[in-house]
């Protein structure tokens, strides 16, 4: 076989990372700081037993529940954009 180029290396390495970052977050539970009111709940999914009927959080529930995410999914951009431009080795140990 000939010599590997250096773009084929960068994306095994960014493939591993998406792997184990994908692996991470599908095996760790998930740090949510809400609790579901019940199945229909739109903030988070409910554990254990839970009760049938629509979702009763209240405005602020869910105000703070679209601040927490849009947090969550500002974080997880910069790590796509760390991990696109090779920066990005893997997560600091306070980084979910």
């Amino acid at each position: 076989m000939g010599k590997r180029s250096p773009d084929a290396d960068r994306l095994e390495m960014h493939v591993r990372l998406l792997q184990e970052q994908i692996a991470r977050l599908t095996e760790e539970p998930p740090d949510i700081p809400f609790l579901a009111c019940d199945s229909s709940c739109v903030v988070a999914r409910p554990r254990g037993m839970h009760t049938n009927g629509g979702c009763r959080c209240t405005e602020q529930t869910l105000r703070r529940a679209v601040h927490y995410w849009r947090d969550v999914a500002e974080r997880r951009q910069a790590q796509i954009q760390r991990m696109l431009s090779g920066e990005w080795t893997g997560p600091p140990s306070d980084e979910r």
